[in-house]
């Protein structure tokens, strides 16, 4: 099974900045499918409200793609996801284990982020990672560099925590670019027992052209639509 951890819909713009993402929620569900994911958590930034408008239409439209609700929620230190919660009306910038506690008592998981993500917009917990309680760890992000990732890997190894992986795709051709892959389809389970894989490369540094130009191109369609 092939999950892709980590997404944003243009519902992470209310509470980060305009065109923060430019995928539509029914794009994402059409292109999770197209690339062949059998999952996708939506984890717009502080808000839940892109991965519960892509859970109604699946079930609206009876698809087979599980789409696991889940938030990159801003704490004090750095980016945290929030896998597999149904509620989310919490403020940014609590500290890491205000935060770690509010999103267990909604039942859900935590992994940070991009831990050492070197871009100060893409902002880890880094050294913090084996200091509190968290769930799992991000270890290929594709927008994070190989060296980076490859730190968060030797953290999650260090301290035994499962390995997360995520397109964090703000553009619709990012979807799916690395993912998770999981012999059970309880993906959740799967990355508390230490049962995951990750697949894929980080993003070349044409490929980091690439994007700026196809957001730029997405952005267009847009304005002239």
């Amino acid at each position: 099974m092939k999950f892709d951890l980590h997404s944003h819909t243009v519902y992470s713009s209310e509470s980060k900045w305009p065109f923060e993402s430019i995928i539509k929620p029914l794009q994402m569900i059409k292109t999770a499918i197209k690339v062949g994911l059998d999952g996708i958590a939506v984890t717009d930034h502080d808000t839940l409200k892109g991965a519960i408008e892509c859970m109604k239409i699946v079930r609206r439209r009876k698809l087979s793609l599980k789409i696991i609700l889940g938030v990159e929620i801003t704490s004090e230190i750095g980016h945290i996801l929030g896998l597999n919660i149904e509620d989310w009306d919490v403020r940014r910038g609590m500290g890491i284990e205000e935060t770690i506690d509010v999103v267990k008592e909604r039942g859900g998981i935590v992994v940070p982020a991009h831990p050492f993500a070197s871009n100060p917009f893409r902002k880890g917990v880094r050294e913090y990672i084996g200091k509190f309680d968290f769930d799992g760890v991000e270890v290929l992000n594709y927008h994070t560099s190989r060296e980076d990732n490859e730190k968060a890997l030797r953290a999650a190894r260090k301290i035994g925590l499962g390995i997360t992986a995520g397109s964090d795709s703000h553009i619709i051709s990012d979807i799916g670019n690395v993912w998770v892959f999981s012999d059970d389809d309880d993906i959740i389970n799967s990355i508390l027992k230490g049962r995951t894989k990750v697949v894929g490369n980080e993003m070349s540094n044409l490929g980091r052209y690439t994007y700026q130009l196809n957001k730029i191109l997405q952005l267009s369609r847009i304005f002239s639509a």
